[in-house]
């Protein structure tokens, strides 16, 4: 045995010698998926005389105020990908969908269209998807809906063709922060206001909730929601760790300036210029999320808020007094002077408000979460359709509006006046026919099928997820998702578009009972129970993300291969390998990189672990040098443990830099157990390297791994832990723990543990 001993120093010593960089950066490719990452946009301000939708009444486009845009960002590997796009318009038709993926189908070979995200920033002053001037008079020249689908489906299509060709090595960073962006906008009142604030038949039915209702009122109780002030961040780099753009998740709808008559994309464009003044270029992805119950608008403090404006942004405003937004002119004649405290005015300081205090989030976010760059976390990407409980209504209520409908049918169109007028007019009683007719078509369709059938998109990045819906979310169910997810950062992105149609407000049951402007049977196609419904689903997929990217649900059969004697270098080359290793809480992939290489003569398992850092400049840090080298509490500190056993007995080697070396039976084939247990015979080496990496090298006697039943003779089942504890470049410690086989259990149970077959 001492001659055995001395051969395996003498090629542990060889082996020390040789680069260690070549090792870890095949363990950086095995553990990477090599992410990338490219970005691209296109502006959908389609000129013409464009509808603009987002109000009761149909608007048309006098040109453009601000840039409107669709931005898109691909984020790939070579297992998945997400492809998200956001676009400035107040909702994506169905149609729009439909048409981009078959123009990516047919123009990029092998295009994931299932991967595709679009969503809605709300911005109520961007070109309407969907809007046409059908069955009233019309004098005005209307762009035809159908044709500015084709427009803006080109215009997203060549956005995320450009992303997709610029896909480069990158990586990505995430954080959150806070930001005040939106306010409840429904007031709740002491006493049923139907009667007191009657509203329009077509419109809503109020009672003890009002849309936008006023707080002054002696009855004003409180506000149904609360202000979500989180901002959710993710942010991505090139290969040299450069900002290349961010998406950027606010519980807001951007429904500043929401009745102008020009494109306008709201807080959203100055956010973006704000971003590229400081940062150059950047790609921005800009997402609501839960908001349905929210708005930029404040109901209270309002001569507080016009005040703070009025200082704050003087310059602005006399800027835009002389140079304001082009608006209508109803009879041919131009509006007047805009007046410094207008409302117009006081939305267009509202936007810039709330993009200072996201930009300001940004950088604050970015300030910390930008020390710890990803550039190979978990990619996953599931769609799924689930079925939501559609609301229903009483007869009573349908056999009511029955009798709105026909009232609304004895009022008169314009025929005869100002074009814009007869617009304005004829737009809004159509709209309002339409809702108090779908009211009777949907109380019979839902007898027929109850149930909605809409996608649900749940990604995985690493440590967070993103979790999409159709609607305009009322905040509890973001919340309840949140809540109980098992991710650190959830963001919920709502308005996403749906090839079954398109998303309405979907209210809690305190909504549905307080009623009011998007709480009642004509803004909600599906009820409450559908909506808890949506959370259930949601955070089954979450669930599942969370272990499916981890968990190998066949764990592997390694073959050993035999050599004769103490292996060469040249036998290394040939050995079977064990690498890639995941987080033992599911949440990624260990970020230092690390691989074991196996070899056995049949008498001895030899073992060549390297083990590398997350990043240049990064070292382990090793035990103290005042633990002993045998059996000391190393286990705390950077180190390896390796266990392998039969029938759910085994043996724990953990090992260590700096040649510390601990070893452990749980075996009852053993006079003793735990640490009391040494392996006799057992060959260990390890040295750290001046890169900040470490290797070892461990020859395990065969005739040591007594079990109290005999196994397979040359098959064990293994796992392997790393447990990373080093110091960064910025000084920082840090720790991770890591497994080759995600066991979510004591590390010594083996059950789910992966097979070593020695061959022959």
């Amino acid at each position: 045995m001492k001659k055995h001993a001395a051969a395996f120093l003498m090629v542990a010593a060889a082996l020390f010698l040789l680069p260690s960089c070549a090792s870890t950066q095949e363990c950086r490719k095995s553990a990477a998926g090599d992410l990338k990452i490219g970005w691209g946009k296109r502006s959908i301000a389609m000129p013409g005389p464009v509808p603009i939708s987002g109000q009761f009444h149909l608007r048309v486009s006098q040109g453009t105020y601000t840039p409107v845009i669709a931005s898109a960002l691909v984020i790939e590997n070579s297992k998945d990908a997400v492809i998200f796009v956001s676009c400035d318009v107040v909702s994506v038709q169905p149609k729009v969908l439909i048409l981009v993926k078959e123009i990516l189908a047919r123009e990029i070979k092998g295009f994931p269209v299932e991967k595709l995200i679009i969503n809605a920033t709300h911005t109520h002053a961007g070109p309407s998807t969907g809007a046409n001037v059908i069955n009233y008079p019309n004098k005005m020249k209307v762009t035809p809906g159908s044709e500015v689908q084709k427009f803006i489906a080109r215009q997203i299509a060549d956005a995320v063709k450009e992303a997709w060709q610029k896909r480069a090595p990158g990586a990505v960073s995430y954080g959150y922060g806070f930001a005040t962006t939106g306010h409840s906008r429904r007031a709740v009142y002491l006493r049923d206001m139907g009667k007191k604030f009657k509203a329009s038949a077509g419109v809503a039915v109020n009672g003890h909730g009002i849309m936008y209702g006023n707080t002054a009122d002696p009855d004003f109780a409180s506000y149904e929601a609360g202000t979500d002030t989180f901002i959710n961040l993710l942010y991505t780099f090139d290969s040299k760790g450069k900002l290349s753009g961010a998406v950027i998740n606010v519980p807001c709808p951007s429904q500043t300036s929401e009745a102008v008559w020009s494109y306008n994309a709201s807080f959203w464009h100055n956010v973006r210029e704000k971003l590229a003044a400081k940062y150059g270029d950047v790609g921005v992805i800009a997402q609501s999320a839960a908001a349905g119950d929210l708005a930029p608008r404040q109901l209270h403090y309002k001569a507080a808020e016009r005040r703070r404006y009025m200082l704050k942004y003087s310059k602005l405003i006399e800027e835009y007094i002389k140079n304001p937004m082009p608006r209508p002119a109803f009879n041919g004649v131009k509006s007047s002077a805009v007046a410094a405290d207008s409302g117009e005015v006081i939305e267009l300081m509202r936007a810039e408000d709330i993009a200072n205090r996201i930009v300001a989030a940004f950088d604050e976010v970015l300030s910390w979460a930008g020390k710890e760059k990803y550039s190979s976390p978990v990619l996953t990407h599931h769609v799924k359709t689930v079925k939501l409980a559609k609301r229903s209504f009483p007869k009573a209520l349908v056999d009511d509006e029955k009798r709105k409908h026909a009232a609304s049918m004895k009022e008169k169109f314009l025929t005869e006046g100002d074009p814009l007028t007869m617009l304005m007019h004829n737009s809004r009683l159509q709209s309002r026919r339409r809702r108090m007719a779908a009211i009777s078509t949907r109380y019979e369709q839902v007898k027929k099928e109850p149930f909605l059938l809409t996608d649900i998109h749940a990604v995985r990045i690493g440590d967070i997820a993103f979790a999409t819906n159709r609607f305009e979310l009322f905040l509890d169910y973001q919340h309840r998702i949140q809540g109980r997810s098992p991710f650190e950062q959830t963001f919920i992105v709502q308005l996403t578009v749906d090839p079954r149609g398109t998303g309405s407000y979907l209210a809690t049951a305190r909504g549905e009972k307080n009623k009011g402007y998007s709480a009642t049977a004509y803004s909600n196609q599906v009820s409450y129970k559908g909506g808890q419904q949506l959370v259930n689903e949601t955070l089954k997929m979450l669930k599942a993300l969370d272990r499916s990217a981890v968990v190998k649900k066949n764990p592997p059969v390694i073959t050993v291969p035999k050599v004769k004697g103490i292996p060469t270098a040249k036998d290394w080359q040939k050995a079977a390998k064990a690498g890639n290793f995941c987080l033992t809480d599911g949440r990624g992939m260990q970020s230092a990189p690390t691989v074991l290489r196996l070899l056995q003569d049949g008498k001895f398992l030899y073992i060549k672990t390297e083990c590398g850092v997350p990043a240049k400049g990064d070292k382990v840090i090793p035990p103290p040098a005042e633990e002993p080298a045998r059996d000391g509490s190393i286990w705390q500190f950077e180190c390896i443990e390796f266990f392998i056993g039969q029938n759910n007995e085994c043996f724990q080697f953990i090992y260590a830099p700096g040649k510390k070396l601990m070893d452990l039976s749980h075996s009852r084939g053993t006079k003793v157990t735990g640490s009391s247990w040494n392996c006799r015979d057992l060959k260990f080496e390890s040295a750290l390297s001046s890169g900040g990496s470490w290797e070892a090298f461990l020859a395990i006697p065969l005739d040591e791994l007594l079990f109290s039943a005999k196994g397979k003779t040359g098959e064990y089942r293994f796992n392997v832990f790393r447990n990373s504890y080093y110091k960064n470049a910025a000084g920082q410690i840090k720790r991770s723990a890591g497994s080759y086989i995600q066991n979510f259990g004591a590390r010594k149970n083996l059950d789910k543990g992966a097979t070593l077959k020695f061959s022959r």
